[in-house]
């Protein structure tokens, strides 16, 4: 593995647990603990964001978001359209076999958290839609993906980073639905050989759950509550959480 990618794994551990030890400092500058979460996160993100970019400036030279041969900017657009399709339907199904077959609850800790966030942080967003897809897809497709698919095959190397996946959500309650989106997402990569597609697409999925939520904050405020409080399992059935 390249050394880059190191400095790149370190600095995302940076982003997501230094973002506690900021979160406190704007706590106490007299925010509330939600808000000082997500600003928090944003600041570490952003400071880890061009990090990478710098560790990254080498390929940057070559083009960050390509590995040798990629897609046109043609079939790019139509993988990020199919490839939501393609990981709305993976995920639809892992959820049907977690609750009737595996009879697991349809309830994600991990997405309710997020979403409590954002609803009293609007700003925090942007971590969903563009910063945790863009380190994540690195992460776990680029680099982890990325360095076992090249000394083994496809389903080792998208075992290992789709559980590498699930266990950064902390919730193996759901192991399966994270797994069948870690393999949609890496099978993008390799079928376009340019990661910004399932950065992309990852996006694109989270993007449509704060629109969901939105949407009914503002056609349904009555009932936004009742609506709150059963949108986790919607979510995890149709896309399987962030």
């Amino acid at each position: 593995m390249k050394k880059s990618y190191w400095g790149i794994i370190v600095t995302y551990i940076f982003v997501l647990f230094g973002a506690s030890f900021v979160a406190l400092g704007y706590f106490q500058a007299g925010f509330a603990e939600a808000p000082a979460i997500a600003y928090g996160q944003i600041t570490t993100s952003v400071i880890g964001f061009l990090i990478v970019l710098f560790l990254l400036r080498s390929e940057r030279k070559e083009g960050i978001w390509r590995r040798e041969k990629g897609a046109s900017g043609g079939e790019a657009f139509v993988w990020i359209f199919l490839g939501v399709f393609m990981a709305l339907a993976a995920q639809y199904i892992a959820a049907l076999i977690e609750i009737e077959v595996l009879q697991l609850p349809a309830g994600s800790e991990n997405t309710s958290m997020l979403m409590d966030i954002f609803t009293s942080a609007p700003l925090f967003v942007l971590y969903m839609i563009f910063f945790a897809p863009f380190f994540e897809e690195l992460i776990f497709r680029k680099i982890i993906f990325g360095s076992i698919y090249k000394r083994t095959n496809f389903i080792i190397a998208g075992i290992v980073s789709s559980l590498a996946f699930a266990v950064l959500h902390m919730d193996f309650t759901h192991l399966l639905i994270y797994t069948a989106m870690g393999f949609v997402f890496a099978f993008l990569y390799v079928r376009t050989q340019r990661i910004i597609i399932p950065m992309l697409v990852h996006g694109l999925m989270n993007l449509i759950v704060v629109v969901g939520q939105i949407a009914a904050q503002r056609l349904y405020p009555e009932m936004y509550e009742e609506i709150q409080n059963n949108m986790n399992a919607v979510i995890l059935l149709l896309f399987g959480g962030f």
